[in-house]
This record gives C-alpha cells, structure tokens and sequence, in this order.
C-alpha cells in the first residue's frame, strides 16, 4: 500500500526521457534522483507526495518530517492564506491560517504537525497538543529535552518532549522568560495521574546554592576578596552585578559564612585567610 508523505520502498518499473517509473505509477524525476542511477526492477526508498501540477512523485531529498510526525519547519514564505514551511523537498507545506496558534513571520521557526489535506496533499498544522503523547518509564529528577508549542503568561509552558510527548512548566519553575520554538532541557518534577509530564528549568534549590556560592566567591576573589554588596544592598545592583535576585544572594552569602569560607568584616563580608 503506497503512503503519501511518507517514505515508501518502491520498485523501479520504468524509465522515460526524463523520469523512472516506480510502483503504483510514481515518479520519480531525474532530478530527484541526487545523481544517483537505477535500473529495472532495482528497489529504493523514496519519499512520496503529491504535487498537484505533477500527481504522485518521489524524491530522494531528506524530508524534515513526514505525515503523521511532529516537525520543526522553518517559514520561507507568508501570504493571506497562511505561510510555507520548508520540508525539505521541492514542494513546501501550507500552513493555513485556522491552524495557526499566532502569527508566523518568514524565518521563524515552528512546530507543526503534518497531516494530509482533502486533496491528499501535505499540510500542517500548529494545534499540535491534541496528537502529543504519553511518555512512560519516566523518573523524578530526569532531565527531558523538548521544544516550547505554546506559552500561557497565567499558567507557564507547554512543550513537546522529544518532538512527541506532552510537558509542561508551571510559571514558578521558570528562570526567565521563554517564546515559542525555543529548545529547553528540564528536569522532571511531577508525573500527572494521567501520565503528563510537569518539569522544572530552575535547578534543586541545593545545587543552586552550591553555585550561587561559587560565583559570590570567584567575584570576590577577582576583588582582593572583598564583597562590595551586602542585605541592604538593591535588589537590582545585586542583579546587575552577579544576575542573581536577593534572596538567592542572601542565601549564598549565609551558606559561605556558615562553612567559614567568609567572615562579617562591617557592614559586608571578606575571604577568611
């Protein structure tokens, strides 16, 4: 059974002046071919579309995804219809605008899924969280790697896990703010009675102030050991100078002290020679 959108093993058939002949009548166009050469009856794997001014053809270019898949396109175009997306093939993939989640600019780059439209050609679209999945044999503490699909400023990030699993990142496990299209790696935190995954982009507060220490400690290093911030400080002097909040200074500051890595000298602190 021949698949369109997808890569399909065919046998050669046929060749003509300007194109082999593959089963189900598929062609495969010299130009296609990479410079490769068949012959009769040699079976390849090729990936199968539907042009509308062609029918049925094959190339054998790296589609960046097929039907069914979740892919990351990048816009090349944009009309009142909606926008192209580069798949990787001679033909680009409409994305119409009922199936946007926002706006799209050419050059951007968006997660879409890929379908077949009514005409049996490959389309996309942005509403992908309806078609994400359910990763199982997952654990608290480990690090996923996924792409953001939508950004909600009440609630936090959703995001596809792997290209294919569901997740999500509340708003208090940010460290900063983040846009759609953007690759993060997060840290498990919570698995969902209906097996959603919910992650975390800020480290366990111990690591953190594991390295928040440091840095408060190469800073001073770097000035004859001297802090030049103490807790009265301003919260935006502390963040400008080690792009850190106070509170997450304080705590750093009174972990140095208690491991005697530091001493009160005043009103701020020194390296303990």
């Amino acid at each position: 059974m021949l698949e369109l959108g997808k890569y399909n093993n065919l046998k050669v058939i046929d060749k003509l002046k300007d194109s082999f002949i593959l089963d189900y009548g598929v062609k495969l166009f010299f130009k296609e071919t990479l410079d490769q050469e068949f012959h009769i009856g040699d079976l390849i794997n090729v990936f199968v579309y539907n042009d509308v001014e062609k029918g049925i053809v094959a190339t054998l270019r790296t589609a960046y995804g097929e039907v069914d898949d979740l892919a990351l396109l990048r816009v090349v175009g944009t009309n009142e219809m909606g926008a192209f997306l580069d798949l990787g093939i001679a033909k680009d993939v409409l994305l119409l605008k009922n199936k946007m989640e926002y706006d799209v600019l050419e050059g951007d780059e968006i997660l879409v899924l890929l379908k077949l439209d009514n005409k049996k050609r490959i389309s996309a679209t942005m509403r992908v969280s309806d078609y994400l999945e359910i990763k199982e044999n997952v654990k608290i503490g480990q690090m996923e790697k996924g792409i953001i699909y939508r950004v909600n400023p009440d609630m936090g990030i959703f995001l596809a896990i792997d290209g294919k699993y569901h997740g999500f990142i509340h708003n208090n496990k940010l460290d900063r703010e983040y846009q759609i299209g953007e690759k993060v790696e997060a840290r498990i935190t919570n698995i969902r009675t209906d097996g959603k995954i919910e992650l975390s982009l800020k480290e366990p507060l111990n690591i953190a102030m594991d390295n928040d220490s440091k840095l408060i400690y190469d800073y001073m290093l770097k000035r004859d050991g001297k802090l030049d911030l103490n807790d009265k400080s301003d919260s935006d002097l502390i963040k400008r100078k080690l792009n850190l909040s106070k509170k997450a200074f304080k705590r750093a500051v009174g972990k140095l002290y208690k491991e005697g890595k530091i001493v009160k000298v005043e009103d701020s602190f020194e390296i303990k020679k």
